[in-house]
Order: structure tokens, then C-alpha cells, then sequence
């Protein structure tokens, strides 16, 4: 199992700093921050300071990522 969180971090990672359009289907309880799919199908944890995105489509600047998300922040 760890070999495989390592070839999906190493497969996430080579996102990073690419801006992918995402659609927001929920809000976290922590303040500001939101989950979603890019049109390819991975999650994304977004960070924003927009109070209304659920249901929108948005665009996201991967920072970085884990074996099994990206996180990024919502650019306009």
C-alpha cells in the first residue's frame, strides 16, 4: 500500500501549479475551504474566500497534493 500512495503522489504532484476548471460540490467546516472534481475526475480540497461557490464551476491553481486529492486555491 505504500507503494502505491507513492506512485499517486508522484501522479499528482506533476499537476502542480496547473489551473484546472473545477465544479465545488461541498463546503468543509473549516472556514473557507471547499471539495470538488476537475473535468478529468480528480478531487480537489479548494481554498477560497468567496462565501457562495457550492454547485459552481470554478477555476483552481493546484498547490499541492496528496496521494489521494489536490489541494489548490480558487483564481478568478
Amino acid at each position: 500500500m505504500e507503494l502505491q500512495r507513492k506512485i499517486q503522489t508522484e501522479a499528482n504532484e506533476k499537476l502542480l501549479g496547473q489551473k484546472f476548471e473545477v465544479h465545488v460540490e461541498g463546503k468543509s467546516r473549516k472556514e473557507n475551504q471547499w471539495s470538488g472534481h476537475t473535468s478529468c475526475h480528480r478531487v480537489v480540497n479548494i481554498f477560497s474566500v468567496h462565501p457562495d461557490l457550492l454547485g459552481r464551476y470554478i477555476t483552481v491553481e493546484v498547490k499541492s497534493a496528496t496521494p489521494n486529492c489536490l489541494i489548490g486555491v480558487h483564481v478568478d
